[in-house]
């Protein structure tokens, strides 16, 4: 499974629509909602979730097209790279531009590459989780990048 950040993974792209997504990957393990904001249940995501180890999330505030993956599988290359299961030290030789972002002691780590959107949980010193974000323009809307597989490269 290939990881193209600020893009999305394989097939999979940011600013899909839920339909274009179920035609791609098929209909998902689970699906769930989360309302971040108990004040402003308006604002809410839905969550994707399938057997592989993929986390889809529609948001909201970008009106329910693709905006967050989240990948658990060992089988997801990062620039080529297996990331998953691998030590922090083995990660930031790969990565020397990651930096940690957020300690949350014994529950994990997240460490970053902002210049690529992308975030690794890392638990036990180990990767455990990498999360793709979309690039948004200056003013708030998100730029849609096709993963190179579907550019025809």
């Amino acid at each position: 499974m290939k990881v193209y950040p600020q893009a999305g993974i394989d097939r999979l792209y940011f600013g899909m629509s839920m339909t274009q997504v179920r035609e791609a990957w098929g209909q998902p393990e689970d699906i769930y909602h989360f309302h971040p904001l108990c004040d402003s249940l308006e604002e809410r995501d839905v969550v994707w979730q399938y057997a592989n180890g993929t986390e889809l999330s529609f948001s909201s505030c970008d009106n329910f097209v693709l905006g967050t993956i989240s990948v658990s599988s060992s089988e997801a290359e990062l620039e080529g790279k297996c990331v998953i299961g691998k030590s922090i030290l083995e990660i930031r030789l790969m990565f020397p531009d990651l930096e940690l972002d957020d300690d949350f002691d014994e529950f994990g780590q997240d460490y970053l590459l902002a210049d690529k959107d992308v975030s690794l949980w890392v638990v036990a010193g180990k990767v455990d989780t990498i999360s793709l974000y979309p690039d948004y323009d200056e003013h708030g809307s998100m730029r849609v990048n096709q993963p190179l597989s579907e550019q025809g490269s």
